[in-house]
């Protein structure tokens, strides 16, 4: 028997999307979750409720995701996320003091809420230290700046047909003369991030590319500016979509360090899975949040883009600013610089994930014993088998 949840007339155990990502235009409400609960004996009544927190919230993502996938097809492969892969399922601690549980499969997907942001977060890291080396050598001034690229569409185009558009262009924008003049313009290397919202005119897919320039062509966003626009809107021309005066854009990392408020400019090209849609728009990990509602859009997003990345250095990028290149799969290995705090036994590990408890045993961990851990899930387990009266 699962444990119940805290009736909703006491807002201990619930979250509200407002409180994580702002509100939804587009929904009009804030959505509620409710979190699992903690078997911590602090209440009159045995019963603790989960402190909300991003990773729960990303959890109950994931859940939901694999549910609609599920639903809706049950031939295609959804997200294989949390399954143990041994006996055992260690809680590691790593050199920065966090605790995940380790042995347990991950998909590495653009679509999974919770290997989104492991990936984003490190890819994050390097946007971030690239940008610190890069002013460090060239200077802050006309050194580094964001050009963006848009498509136009309408609500009826799916995304795959809008996607398969937009990356058409960009490959022939670069193999263009255009993208020749952009390195004699003193290009040294970018960074392209591909981003999704979902809006009034349906999918909107676009490019951020971080152009990190050797600081050569003082008036550089003046120079460029007419041959990008013009490059983009007849490539876009032959593909029977044409652009307005807002097809492309360039700003220089001033302003794109303003667009996007504190989270800075390198969570602008990588933390596409917490920003929220702008001018009445949602995004797909907003969907996750009412999969009833957003059903058939979460099944069309994860076909349209499975295997696919949305971020991408050019060549030599990261060499060429002291970082060593870290694949999908090392950025996944948990036990790199991290040690075994607990093991937890295969199906005690699965109980837990029934319970949808593991996001609180892993920052359980953070401050608290190995003993009140292992008390802590023998506690949820204990009240999962025999519930109070």
């Amino acid at each position: 028997m699962a444990l119940e949840t805290q009736p909703s007339g006491n807002l201990g155990n619930i979250v509200k999307l407002s409180d994580i990502l702002p509100l939804n235009p587009v929904i009009g409400q804030s959505v509620v979750i409710d979190l699992p609960v903690s078997a911590s004996k602090d209440t009159s009544k045995d019963t603790k409720y989960i402190e909300k927190t991003g990773r729960h919230i990303k959890f109950k993502m994931q859940d939901n995701m694999q549910s609609v996938l599920r639903k809706y097809n049950p031939k295609i492969a959804p997200c294989v996320c949390g399954n143990v892969l041994g006996a055992i399922a260690p809680i590691m601690k790593n050199s920065n003091d966090k605790f995940r549980f380790a042995g347990i499969s991950t998909c590495k997907s653009i679509v999974c809420p919770v290997c989104a942001t492991r990936k984003s977060e490190h890819r994050k890291n390097e946007v971030k230290t690239i940008i610190d080396e890069h002013k460090k050598r060239y200077g802050s001034d006309n050194s580094v700046f964001l050009l963006t690229q848009t498509i136009p569409h309408k609500v009826n185009d799916t995304l795959a047909d809008v996607l398969s558009a937009l990356q058409l262009g960009n490959r022939k924008m670069r193999s263009s003369y255009t993208w020749k003049l952009l390195k004699q313009l003193g290009m040294l290397h970018n960074i392209t991030a591909l981003e999704f919202t979902y809006g009034q005119n349906g999918w909107h897919p676009h490019l951020h590319t971080l152009v990190l320039m050797d600081g050569s062509t003082p008036d550089f966003a003046k120079a460029f500016d007419r041959p990008f626009y013009t490059k983009w809107r007849n490539v876009m021309a032959k593909q029977n979509r044409p652009i307005n005066s807002h097809g492309t854009d360039i700003r220089d990392g001033s302003f794109a360090a303003e667009y996007v408020s504190k989270w800075g400019l390198e969570h602008e090209l990588t933390k596409g899975n917490v920003k929220t849609g702008k001018k009445g728009s949602t995004t797909y990990f907003q969907m996750l949040l009412q999969p009833k509602q957003y059903a058939d859009l979460i099944l069309e997003f994860y076909l349209a883009t499975r295997g696919k990345a949305t971020l991408r250095f050019s060549k030599g990028c990261r060499e060429f600013y002291g970082l060593d290149v870290i694949s999908d799969d090392e950025i996944f290995d948990e036990q790199q610089d991290a040690e075994i705090f607990i093991n937890v036994q295969r199906n005690d590990y699965n109980t837990l994930r029934r319970l949808h408890s593991i996001a609180h045993i892993e920052d359980y961990c953070s401050n608290h014993t190995k003993q009140q851990v292992m008390r802590e899930i023998a506690d949820i387990i204990n009240l999962d088998t025999h519930p109070p009266p």
